[in-house]
């Protein structure tokens, strides 16, 4: 007679589900590396030229040395001055984008109801 613990059962469900959402990760990465890390290399590229007018804006130097200080700020939940406006404008920027896209939203489903 053989009996199966429950334990054991939900184990392998979360196991097949791990598994599942491996298998789909693969077969959207597959084909892509280069894709990726140019957009990737793209993104470091508008952080950093962002970072840039920030310190030229804020009056602040901003070299090597300055970007490894940033990048510890935002790893190891650091202090730096550049972080918390990169973060504010980030968050002010978002804001925007929302109401504006509710907006929109707004006008159009009001001209589809006319």
């Amino acid at each position: 007679m053989r009996k199966t613990s429950g334990r054991a059962l939900v184990a392998l469900r979360g196991l097949d589900i791990v598994k599942s959402w491996y298998d789909f990760t693969h077969e959207l990465i597959t084909g892509r590396s280069a894709l990726i890390v140019a957009a990737s290399f793209l993104g470091w590229g508008a952080e950093i030229i962002t970072l840039r007018a920030l310190s030229i804006w804020m009056h602040i130097s901003f070299g090597l040395g300055d970007f490894a200080s940033y990048i510890e700020a935002v790893l190891l939940k650091g202090e730096s001055s550049l972080l918390e406006t990169y973060t504010r404008m980030g968050a002010i920027a978002l804001l925007i984008l929302t109401i504006l896209g509710y907006v929109s939203y707004l006008l159009y489903h009001r001209k589809e109801r006319a």
